[in-house]
């Protein structure tokens, strides 16, 4: 498994799985962060849910992951056959005094699609492949707050990753804001997709969780919710 970290490590060169050619392309600013390496991070998302290693894998014509701090939705294609799921989840949130001796636990749950719906979410996705990372975007800010939207494609030769904070921040003279507004709605208002999140929620155990971002506290069938800044930074 080192030897597959080493490999890729190397941003845009293409890299070999099984004798296919594999290009991977991840923005500087991911690249360049010396805190945080992508690719344990990738690795470590596909072991905790069980989901696909983009990076590498070379099984789907084509597939789309958008996520936040809570949810993911994922679509994919192999030939005429479309599929996807939603993977909402949380953790267990555990007070800074107590961390050495109790490990935050993650509680996800996955919701599949029907192939209808993941072909129409698919080719929405297909409307953002020309727009660059946010960091190509001339104006483009990041600040406190908001929130996140990261998005993974992969076909079998090619993976791409690019993010986008907070569309609805932006200014209206900002280059490609409407579309990637439109996408998120389309997403998450007209197919609703965020209910599955919700839903996911009501049938948490009592206690208190988090996402890093916003607590939720759950008591005797009642949510609280207490939001806290962070910084985006990536």
């Amino acid at each position: 498994m080192r030897k597959l970290f080493f490999i890729l490590t190397i941003f845009s060169i293409p890299t070999y799985f099984l004798g296919q050619v594999k290009s991977i392309y991840i923005p500087d600013r991911i690249t360049n962060n010396k805190n945080w390496d992508y690719n344990q991070f990738e690795y470590q998302k596909s072991v905790n849910f069980g989901i696909k290693l983009l990076s590498s894998d070379t099984s789907f014509d084509g597939f789309y992951r958008i996520s936040t701090s809570c949810q993911m939705i994922e679509v994919w294609k192999i030939d005429t056959v479309y599929g996807g799921q939603v993977i909402n989840f949380t953790r267990t949130s555990v007070d800074d005094d107590e961390r050495e001796k109790i490990n935050s636990e993650l509680i996800y749950n996955k919701v599949s699609l029907q192939a209808d719906t993941a072909q129409m979410i698919f080719s929405k996705f297909k409307n953002l492949d020309s727009i660059p990372d946010m960091s190509k975007i001339k104006g483009w800010g990041i600040g406190f707050d908001g929130v996140t939207y990261s998005i993974e494609r992969s076909s079998k030769k090619e993976y791409y990753v690019k993010s986008y904070w907070t569309p609805t921040a932006q200014a209206d003279s900002i280059m490609y804001k409407s579309e990637i507004i439109s996408f998120v709605e389309y997403i998450y208002k007209d197919l609703n997709l965020y209910r599955n999140y919700e839903e996911f929620t009501s049938n948490l155990p009592n206690g208190s969780y988090t996402d890093g971002f916003t607590n939720l506290l759950i008591h005797r069938n009642k949510k609280k919710i207490r939001r806290k800044l962070i910084i985006f930074g990536r």
